[in-house]
């Protein structure tokens, strides 16, 4: 079994919440190209954001992150 990449597991729990990325950008308060750029996995969001993230989607940041 191939584990899922932090960008996948992101997407998941955006769609599974049935969010646009503009509403998770907003609910972050991060910008919609931050939302994206971590989905494709361009880039790792600082501590600080993976916590709101984390929040926003009622998961723990070891289950989005690690």
């Amino acid at each position: 079994m191939v584990e899922k990449s932090v960008g996948d597991r992101l997407k998941d729990a955006r769609t599974e919440k049935g969010c646009t990325i503009k509403e998770v950008a907003e609910g972050c308060k991060i910008t919609e190209s931050a939302v994206r750029m971590y989905e494709l996995g361009y880039r790792v969001p600082r501590d600080s954001i993976k916590i709101r993230m984390a929040k926003f989607f009622g998961k723990t940041v070891q289950y989005l992150f690690f």
